[in-house]
């Protein structure tokens, strides 16, 4: 049960620090901001040894676009013979989105989902975050950004609390503007 006030929604959370980038979520499984599963979820899922995407919005197409991702980048980069750059995996990521993108505007958007993709860019090395909507666009975001259904709390909050530096002090109770 949650706490009166508390709201029970998917969050996704991206943090670029220095050394890189932290992805984060929630566990629970919730249908419009209510508790309804007791079994916890995954919705973070690696890419490759430096990419990482999160998930937001109805799980099996989530999940499947995850799938899709890890095994064609798995595929491009023995093609290409080494790393795939950053903005390669994005592009990646765009082009297997925009193959669900006739199902979001059929079932008026009922059916869609969010992506958070971080990756270490060894090209031109610094973290990176994007945010990949139903619609395809991955747009890269700086420092920090959420998606899911309490993504907009956590983004006020880091609105008023976020330092560069949060990540690089390695504070143990980093996290704890979110209390």
């Amino acid at each position: 049960a949650v706490a009166p006030g508390i709201i029970s929604a998917t969050t996704i959370l991206a943090l670029n620090y220095k050394g890189g980038a932290v992805l984060v979520s929630d566990s629970q499984a919730t249908q419009s901001n209510l508790d309804k599963f007791k079994e916890p979820v995954k919705k973070i899922f690696p890419m490759d040894s430096c990419s990482a995407l999160g998930i937001a919005g109805v799980p099996s197409i989530a999940m499947k676009v995850s799938k899709i991702l890890k095994i064609t980048l798995s595929a491009e980069t023995r093609k290409a013979g080494g790393d795939f750059s950053c903005d390669g995996k994005a592009n990646l990521l765009e082009r297997i989105v925009a193959q669900y993108f006739s199902l979001f505007l059929q079932t008026d958007g009922k059916l869609s989902a969010d992506f958070l993709f971080v990756s270490y860019d060894q090209q031109k090395p610094g973290p990176r975050i994007f945010n990949c909507d139903p619609s395809a666009w991955a747009k890269e975001v700086s420092d920090y950004f959420s998606i899911g259904a309490g993504s907009g709390h956590v983004l006020d909050k880091l609105a008023l609390e976020w330092k560069s530096d949060l990540l690089e002090k390695h504070d143990p109770d980093v996290f704890n503007i979110f209390r």
